[in-house]
């Protein structure tokens, strides 16, 4: 079992990581041409130099570094002059710089990189939601060197992932401690940010509007916390039996403690406590404290011409709740058995008339009653604001 772990660009990560366990580390700037899977306003703010030394401390250490080009949409400016000019400009750079690889979501990308950058290994990322053999046999024919599988649909889908590795020869990854909604009806919209961290757009907003929507439904239903496409670390071997063993640790903006808390665990394969504590949950997340943040938040949010700065602030409130949220990790002891077995795929047409997840979610989670209800409210009135335009207006 190997781990693609994510860096945080902290001068403490590298040094705490178990090296032996590790098969790659992954990160990317803040904001590029191509862009990525989050908003720039998430991650940390580095310089090209700092990330050339972050690359070349990951070589002494051993290691290998993988540069995310994973955005889902470039608004077709990869078929334009310009596009093609500062993407070459991009790519040369992460050769000189000595990336080792990189992920990409969208299918031009990976056959340009691989007919004029051979040197870098092609992933492809779960952005491009690979979750059939011919989709993978498509990816691995354009030179893919590994698939990132789509955890809302792959993640307990054991005849999927079967059929997968018995057919697809390169290198499949899942994600571990992935918190999405199961089947998440927001996921395709939710990619378009990738607009969000490409330097070259700059007319929208980064309202995160999918992230509150998905955060606001969990807060209706507490059985989406087991719904969820999370792997326990107890539960690795259920997939290395099958023949995947490479596993990748989520997210880019959490702090240093989270990601060596949810590495061990998934090392060591057990973790005693709240569940909650090692999975990217966006109701949970901490980010690292910078100095930068305030200057960056000024930035990215205060654009008085674009949206009232008053919503803004309320927005900022919903990151102050505590919901105490807790999954009982040992409580779900045995919880993979029934998807396994394939009980969840015979039962798809109704989650609610199954109700498996729903009896596992009564006795193994648990939160503030009274804090939740404050934030639902609070939730309910952001997205009121967002849906009837009035975020949008002063008057």
């Amino acid at each position: 079992m190997k781990l693609a772990v994510p860096t945080n660009f902290q001068d403490d990560f590298l040094t705490r990581l178990p090296k032996e366990y590790i098969h790659y580390i992954y990160g990317k700037l803040a904001a590029d041409f191509v862009g990525g899977g989050r908003p720039s306003f998430m991650l940390p703010h580095i310089s090209k130099r700092h990330l050339e030394k972050h690359v070349e401390k990951i070589h002494k250490n051993g290691l290998k570094f993988n540069y995310l080009l994973n955005a889902f949409c470039m608004g077709n400016m990869e078929f334009t002059r310009t596009g093609q000019r500062q993407i070459r400009r991009l790519l040369d750079w992460l050769s000189v710089i000595d990336v080792d690889s990189v992920t990409v979501a969208i299918p031009y990308l990976a056959q340009m990189i691989k007919k004029n950058y051979p040197r870098l290994k092609i992933h492809a990322s779960s952005f491009a939601n690979i979750d059939s053999v011919s989709m993978a046999k498509y990816w691995e024919d354009l030179g893919a060197d590994l698939i990132v599988l789509p955890p809302h649909s792959l993640n307990r889908n054991f005849e999927t992932l079967r059929l997968m590795r018995k057919y697809i020869r390169c290198q499949l990854e899942l994600i571990a401690n992935n918190a999405c909604l199961s089947g998440c009806p927001l996921g395709d919209y939710h990619k378009t940010g990738s607009h969000m961290s490409q330097l070259h757009y700059r007319e929208g907003f980064p309202l995160n509007f999918c992230a509150v929507n998905c955060s606001y439904m969990r807060l209706l239903d507490k059985t989406h916390f087991i719904r969820a496409t999370w792997i326990r670390p107890e539960d690795l071997r259920y997939y290395e039996e099958i023949g995947i063993e490479l596993f990748k640790i989520t997210d880019r903006s959490q702090t240093t403690d989270f990601l060596i808390r949810a590495i061990t665990s998934y090392t060591e394969r057990k973790y005693d406590g709240n569940l909650a504590d090692i999975l990217a949950y966006p109701l949970t997340r901490r980010q690292p404290k910078r100095r930068k943040n305030l200057f960056h938040g000024l930035r990215y949010f205060f654009r008085p011409l674009k949206i009232n700065p008053f919503f803004i602030s309320k927005m900022a409130k919903l990151s102050s709740f505590n919901l105490h949220i807790q999954i009982d990790n040992r409580a779900l002891d045995g919880f993979l058995d029934f998807f396994i077995a394939g009980g969840c795929r015979q039962k798809q047409e109704v989650c609610q008339e199954c109700g498996y997840c729903q009896r596992i979610s009564e006795k193994a989670v648990t939160w503030d009653e009274d804090a939740v209800v404050k934030a639902t409210s609070a939730y309910r009135d952001i997205l009121d604001e967002i849906v009837s335009g009035r975020a949008f207006r002063y008057f």
